[in-house]
């Protein structure tokens, strides 16, 4: 038992030295804080002396008292304090250990201790929370995935309640047959508050009886009902999924923030699931990188209002099909379905694995009021951005600014572009789209041989009957499989395409029949057009949006006029007197 005297000492010395060792006499020494934002007194911890965490012994009981006997001495205002030894501290599922006030459980580094499940215990978790305020930091938690008598899943941190003010920070969780920290709390007005994951590893969770990536419901983080909650600096190898939230009315206000996921088997970040109501979300500065059977969504943000999504780098490398997923389902960088309203995707960056074996688009949104701008995105299978609007509804206010998109549309090469405009089809069927701005976008294929069918591409699928309001201008579509711009959109009212790199629209165009005199005929050609009119016998007046252009006129006898500008959309109106047969010649800009 010697050296684990000499354990409490050099402990105690290293926990308080660092604190005193430097102090002026001449100041008050004053306890420690906890490693939180709520920077709370520590009271005199409580060592851990019980356990023996020598990898045999069970110390699910001496760990349980320990605990108590901090609760029974904390204030309730989280100045409690447990410190664990070195070593593997086995835990038995069956007593489940938990932590039932507001104190500080530590360990001695998250390589230093371990709890570790025990051989044969199955159900419920590691360490159960069911107080606000409490503080998990530097120990490790190993869920024994594939040990002895392991035959179901389990948790390694499970909240059993809308409990808050919760920090789990500098962790280790590995082997976790189930979620690594959780909290399934629902229901209307309750939330998972104020909690903060970071500076944590996960590495090889996911339950092997019961797929999280079939049945989404369990991932290093699994926060149904999340208000004001930070997930920042972690890093997850090997794992299912990293973080599942819920969507509900009042929920939200969620940070993601400087991760790193590598070998993902499902989603990355996704905010979906639940209801429509909850908002405000900012995921950003994340590398997500998955297997080769990925089927989900890296960052998903279905249902969810005013987010932003930025500085992401993100490599989907699907390209088998998975057990749990259809191939033909859509699966994306980013994407949103059911929409999400008021928010942007600005400066991703997005690397598909090309295959033909999976539906893989860059971004897919759907929502009211979006900007999708300045992302970076290459390989996909489908399209590189698609904005796609389902059958429930109609959008509006969308702006495709900056971006990037170049080299997709692997899976049926010819089919797709590299920006999409899509109306989804089926009965009953609500789906319109208006009021978009494509531009400033390079949109482009420069493989040897070429797949990515258009640089932009509109209604090439699904319904063509309800876009409206739609410009498309100074983009660079030039070198795709097919075409710069293919617009299948009829009628298109409200089109503007114009100072396309790539678009041949220099020249002159079939021109819709010479109006009668006094009639107003609007330019539905999309493009800029400048005209040039040959009267009839008599002198022919012009006027544009209603306003007659002064010292413009054509003279009688078949003359010519000069150049008369006609943007997209405004109207012209010809007046003149009976006789001769006028005529006109558009040419597009």
């Amino acid at each position: 038992m010697w050296y684990r005297t000499l354990w409490k000492v050099a402990f105690l010395s290293m926990f308080l030295g660092n604190v005193y060792a430097q102090a002026p006499e001449k100041f008050p020494r004053t306890p420690p804080t906890r490693p939180d934002s709520h920077a709370r007194p520590i009271i005199a911890p409580v060592f851990a002396t019980g356990m023996k965490c020598d990898g045999f012994t069970d110390d699910s009981a001496a760990l349980q008292a320990v605990l108590n006997s901090a609760a029974a001495t904390s204030t309730g205002s989280g100045n409690g304090a447990v410190i664990m030894p070195p070593g593997t501290c086995i835990i038995d599922l069956a007593a489940h250990v938990s932590i039932n006030a507001s104190i500080w459980l530590q360990g001695a580094g998250k390589l230093g201790t371990t709890l570790k499940r025990k051989n044969s215990s199955n159900g419920g978790s590691v360490l159960v929370i069911n107080s606000n305020g409490i503080t998990l930091s530097d120990f490790a938690i190993d869920g024994n995935k594939g040990g002895p008598g392991i035959i179901a899943g389990a948790d390694s941190i499970s909240a059993t309640g809308p409990f808050s003010d919760i920090t789990v920070r500098r962790m280790r969780f590995m082997n976790s047959t189930n979620s690594d920290i959780v909290s399934n709390v629902i229901g209307p007005g309750i939330y998972t508050t104020n909690w903060l994951v970071e500076d944590n590893d996960f590495q090889n969770q996911g339950n092997p009886y019961a797929s999280c990536v079939a049945s989404i419901q369990c991932a290093n983080v699994r926060l149904v009902q999340p208000f004001r909650v930070r997930i920042l600096r972690n890093r997850s190898n090997s794992s299912e999924q990293f973080v599942l939230f819920g969507s509900t009315p009042g929920a939200g206000q969620v940070d993601v923030g400087e991760n790193i996921v590598t070998n993902l088997g499902g989603f990355g970040i996704a905010l979906a699931g639940g209801v429509l109501g909850a908002s405000g979300a900012h995921i950003h500065h994340n590398f997500i990188a998955t297997t080769s059977s990925d089927p989900d969504n890296l960052i998903d943000v279905a249902f969810w209002n005013d987010f932003t999504v930025d500085h992401n780098v993100l490599y989907h490398n699907g390209v088998a099909p998975s057990l749990e997923r259809d191939p033909t389902t859509p699966t994306a960088c980013i994407a949103d379905f059911p929409p999400a309203n008021h928010g942007e995707v600005d400066s991703n960056i997005c690397y598909a694995t090309p295959t033909a074996n999976l539906n893989v688009v860059g971004i897919s949104m759907g929502g009211n009021d979006v900007s999708i701008t300045n992302n970076f995105v290459q390989g996909c299978s489908t399209a590189g951005i698609g904005f796609a609007v389902g059958t429930q509804g109609p959008a509006r206010g969308v702006r495709i600014i900056g971006n990037t998109t170049k080299n997709n549309d692997h899976q049926s090469p010819g089919a797709h572009a590299g920006i999409e405009l899509f109306l989804g089809p089926g009965a009953p069927n609500m789906s319109a789209l208006s009021d978009v701005i494509i531009q400033g976008n390079d949109s482009y294929d420069d493989q040897p041989v070429k797949t990515q069918g258009y640089g932009i591409g509109i209604g090439l699928q699904g319904v063509r009957t309800r876009f409206a309001n739609v410009i498309i201008e100074g983009n660079n579509l030039r070198g795709n499989k097919l075409g710069p711009l293919r617009n299948n959109a009829a009628p298109f009212s409200g089109f503007v395409i114009r100072n396309n790199a790539g678009v041949e629209s220099a020249g002159p165009i079939e021109a819709p029949g010479f109006p009668s005199s006094g009639s107003a005929l609007v330019n539905n050609t999309s493009c800029d057009v400048t005209i040039y009119v040959t009267s009839g016998t008599q002198l022919v007046t012009v006027a544009i949006n209603g306003i007659t252009l002064t010292g413009v006129s054509v003279p009688g006898g078949g003359a010519v006029s000069g150049p008369i500008r006609l943007p997209a959309n405004q109207n012209i109106t010809l007046t003149y007197a009976a006789g001769g047969t006028p005529s006109w010649q558009w040419i597009a800009d």
